[in-house]
């Protein structure tokens, strides 16, 4: 199920199986997911209070603010679109 390049630990497999299930009766739900052993290092109230400082903060400007999409997607002609409303048309003109 799990790409075999891929090193994951059980819990992070079991978080994703638990949150990708298809019946929405069967899913982990919020308080469960809270306590999951993968979220162990989180302070939710820290969290909720906007107290945490981030691990990681992609630069949001300059040159490098891309550097976080891959290049396939970067590489690409930016083409303006639009949706008329009511029409459901989007068009690339």
């Amino acid at each position: 199920m799990y790409p075999q390049h891929v090193r994951m630990s059980d819990d992070c497999k079991n978080i994703i199986s638990d949150m990708l299930q298809k019946d929405p009766a069967a899913r982990i739900t919020l308080q469960q997911a809270k306590s999951h052993p993968w979220f162990k290092s989180i302070d939710w109230e820290k969290l909720s209070q906007k107290d945490v400082i981030s691990p990681f903060i992609p630069p949001t400007s300059g040159n490098d603010w891309v550097s976080g999409f891959d290049e396939d997607f970067t590489s690409e002609p930016p083409v303006n679109s639009f949706c008329r409303i009511g029409l459901g048309v989007v068009s690339g003109d």
